[in-house]
């Protein structure tokens, strides 16, 4: 049962990874082609991410009121809607309303599917890292298809960017029906935030989140100040993604049933790493795609790591609320990251400002895991 529960979950993932991967490139194309400012699409592409980090924090609550089948379900449905919206308008607003609903499906969908895979019989880092890995090739494929067929057609692009989202909708109505998390005694519980125990899945949530906001926003600026040409740089950055994508089977297909204390200081170095000298690197493609390709499995690994890190620590009932706060995290990491270089750059230079952002994203993981009680000696 569990198997197929985890095939038909990989198939709705991978619908709604395909979908997101197109609606990414496609959204921000069909308003440049609309005539709109590219100032203005630049800064509106940024309501997706706050957008997702409001919708997240709201989750704990959600997840005590609605199954998460049935977000995963809505989220496509959502998903589907932004693609359409440019074919029936083309102003700033309605590009601004499909950067936003494509924020909310993002968490709304990711989240549930983590508290739907954690519940299911088995070994679940090899389950997320069966989820993640439908995710990462969806994400690849869709984003190469939307441009093929964007080439063509536009209005088709979206047209079947929506269509496949509609598909994984279809696909998570599939999924068995768990029940919803039971509500809290606010009274005689602490919030997840608060708890010390929650750090170390929260830290490394915020690695994660870290790594793939600076892959996506100053990693290709870096690169193209140090000379490097278009092609290069889609190189070096899809050796992060291949190398992510690695570590995410390699963990599907042997992943272990603890997350220990040598696992959790080997992708903080490998993403500290990567995101504090591959600023230094100049034109060295070689040595970029290395550092990426280290960055990338570290992020990888990460991404599966926390929900486990998350879970192991909380009673079943509230896993699903820590799950959602271990997306916080990560959303406001991946947020917060590029603003943090973006300001210190003016100052220090880019390269500076990543190594110091990478320095600062290792910190915490590196400090609770060494005190983390859970993760003692013996395991490590």
């Amino acid at each position: 049962m569990a198997e197929g529960e985890v095939r038909r979950a990989a198939v709705a993932v991978a619908g709604f990874a395909m979908a997101l991967g197109a609606s990414t490139v496609l959204l921000p194309l069909a308003a440049l082609a609309d005539g709109l400012p590219a100032a203005g699409v630049g800064a509106v592409a940024g309501a997706s991410a706050a957008v997702q980090l409001l919708t997240r924090l709201g989750l704990p609550a959600l997840l005590r009121r609605v199954p998460d089948r049935t977000l995963m379900v809505v989220a496509a449905l959502v998903l589907g809607g932004s693609s359409l919206l440019p074919l029936g308008w083309s102003t700033l607003a309605a590009f601004a309303v499909a950067q936003g609903l494509q924020g909310a499906a993002r968490a709304l969908f990711w989240t549930a599917n983590q508290t739907h895979a954690v519940r299911l019989p088995g070994i679940p880092v090899r389950r997320l890292a069966q989820v993640q890995m439908a995710n990462r090739t969806g994400r690849l494929v869709g984003t190469a298809g939307a441009g093929l067929v964007a080439a063509v057609s536009f209005p088709l692009a979206l047209v079947l960017a929506a269509g496949i989202a509609g598909g994984a909708s279809v696909a998570a109505r599939t999924l068995s029906r768990l029940p919803t998390y039971p509500g809290v005694d606010r009274a005689t519980t602490r919030p997840t935030w608060r708890r010390r125990e929650l750090g170390l899945g929260a830290a490394v949530a915020s690695l994660a989140g870290g790594w793939r906001g600076l892959m996506d926003s100053f990693v290709p600026v870096v690169l193209d100040g140090a000379g490097l040409g278009a092609g290069q740089v889609g190189l070096v950055l899809a050796s992060g993604d291949g190398a992510s994508l690695a570590a995410t089977g390699w963990l599907a297909w042997r992943g272990a049933g603890r997350v220990r204390t040598w696992h959790v200081l080997a992708t903080t170095a490998a993403v500290g790493l990567c995101g504090g000298l591959i600023g230094w690197v100049g034109a060295s493609v070689v040595l970029a795609m290395v550092l990426s390709g280290l960055g990338g499995v570290g992020g990888g690994t990460a991404s599966v790591h926390c929900p486990i890190l998350i879970t192991d620590r909380v009673d079943p009932d509230e896993q699903g609320p820590a799950i959602a706060m271990a997306g916080a995290y990560r959303a406001g990491a991946r947020l917060a990251v590029p603003a943090f270089v973006a300001t210190v750059s003016a100052v220090v230079g880019v390269p500076l400002a990543m190594t110091a952002v990478a320095a600062l994203l290792c910190l915490p993981p590196t400090g609770f895991a060494v005190d983390d009680r859970r993760l003692t000696p013996a395991d490590g």
